[in-house]
């Protein structure tokens, strides 16, 4: 593969990826905002039913969890990379090197996306503060295992019981979706 396709393939990943954080983020926040009415009618129908009510796990845990995976099989130069990228960062976000809370938060997302070995989140954050880095052709294989990472976490919001309500058609299917929530918690 001649390098301009090498470059062409990381930079598809990376745009890809960005979409999918994107995605992530807006389906997050309409469940977000849509919670406290679910959860609400899910009261209002626990009590017609008769059923006890108890406090339901909606999906945080389990997109935790998703969040929490490493890939597997990193290369050392993946690896050495990592740091390397983490120490620019570390550079200019630490909260012994600046007063800025914005900075720090981004020293905080960047140890995390360190510790879970997230070249693609730390590479967004050198974008953001205008740090030069390269990735190469060993990185893909962790560019593929956190866009999967990605997508499973879209996949779950896709097919939470909030996520269905929202997406009911009308007052009849919300109102199934509601019942049947009810029934499993």
């Amino acid at each position: 593969m001649s390098d301009k396709l090498k470059k062409l393939q990381i930079k598809k990943l990376i745009q890809e990826y960005e979409f999918l954080t994107t995605e992530n983020e807006y389906l997050s926040q309409i469940v977000n905002d849509n919670k406290n009415s679910f959860l609400e009618l899910a009261q209002e129908t626990r009590k017609k039913l008769n059923k006890t009510i108890s406090e339901p796990k909606i999906q945080e845990d389990e997109i935790k969890k998703i969040k929490e995976n490493k890939p597997e099989n990193i290369s050392d130069s993946t690896k050495s990379k990592v740091k390397k990228i983490y120490r620019e960062i570390v550079k200019l976000t630490h909260p012994d090197r600046t007063n800025s809370e914005e900075l720090v938060e981004v020293y905080r997302k960047a140890t995390i996306a360190s510790d879970n070995y997230n070249i693609l989140e730390l590479f967004q954050i050198c974008v953001e503060l205008k740090i030069p880095i390269e990735l190469d052709m060993e990185d893909v294989d962790v560019l593929n295992f956190l866009i999967k990472t990605k997508r499973d976490e879209i996949k779950k919001i896709e097919t939470s019981f909030i996520w269905l309500w929202i997406s009911a058609k009308d007052d009849e299917e919300k109102e199934k979706i509601i019942t049947m929530f009810v029934e499993q918690t």
